[in-house]
């Protein structure tokens, strides 16, 4: 029986990864900052983005009231979509996408070290029981899904 092999990637291209999360991120943050529908024509035409980069953004665009929605209903009864900050709000759109179309355990902790690097404070906290809670929505809790194979 054959061993499935794990991908892994080299420094650089991690960094590109990252880099590319960040040109995401910051594009969506420009939106959020003026309450604007995110326009991937308008994106397009006026960011130096990767094809890749594009079509992340096209997705987010056309599901975006559902992953505001999602982000909302996980979201403790305190705080309201209006008082997170709007580079919070862009992490956390970002991160829902990642959560959806690639990897959950792998965007939450991409989300939260991202976080730590705009903000000095505890955001990184809210990050991250807001993104588990979605991809538990998502894909249910280990708990749940140990319980269904037994």
């Amino acid at each position: 029986m054959q061993e499935k092999t794990k991908k892994t990637f080299t420094d650089e291209e991690l960094l590109n990864f990252f880099k590319s999360r960040c040109r995401i991120i910051n594009c969506i943050y420009q939106y959020e900052l003026f309450n604007k529908k995110i326009d991937s024509k308008e994106i397009f035409e006026n960011y130096d983005l990767k094809d890749k980069e594009i079509r992340i953004i096209e997705y987010i665009e056309k599901n975006y009231d559902l992953f505001k929605k999602l982000i909302c209903c996980t979201l403790d009864e305190t705080w309201t979509w209006e008082r997170l900050n709007s580079h919070l709000r862009a992490i956390l759109i970002y991160g829902t996408y990642e959560i959806i179309a690639e990897k959950p355990i792998l965007a939450i902790n991409e989300m939260i070290n991202i976080t730590k690097i705009y903000f000095i404070g505890t955001e990184y906290k809210l990050v991250n029981k807001v993104l588990d809670r979605i991809s538990k929505i998502s894909f249910g809790s280990n708990e749940e899904n140990t319980n269904k194979n037994n």
